[in-house]
């Protein structure tokens, strides 16, 4: 199980700290989030677009349902397919074009 923080969705909340530093915790109006294996891969497949060593996809694949898993493969096919990434092992790269476009890349994982 893995956490991330994340500001509050709130723009006033967020803007309503006069120096946006955090009082205690984790910060006046943060929250934190549990993350499931489903959610901990998406994360890994969003930073991995955006690095030259790209995604591990026995990692990924690991963290995800079995019901899930052929989306994924297929999604990493069509990265290749497209030119957006190369297969290196059991890594996906992205391409320069690929890292230029990893957002919008991303998003098809989610």
């Amino acid at each position: 199980i893995r956490y991330r923080y994340a500001n509050t969705p709130s723009t006033g909340s967020y803007l309503a700290s006069p120096d946006g530093l955090p009082r205690e915790g984790i910060g006046e109006g943060a929250q934190l989030e549990r993350l499931g294996g489903t959610d901990v891969a998406r994360e890994l497949v969003m930073l991995g677009l955006r690095r030259r060593e790209g995604v591990d996809v026995a990692r990924v694949l690991s963290l995800v349902s079995p019901s899930l898993q052929p989306g994924f493969e297929n999604g990493f096919c069509t990265l290749v397919d497209e030119g957006y990434a190369t297969r290196q092992n059991q890594r996906i790269v992205p391409t320069a074009a690929g890292m230029i476009l990893a957002d919008e890349l991303a998003l098809r994982f989610f």
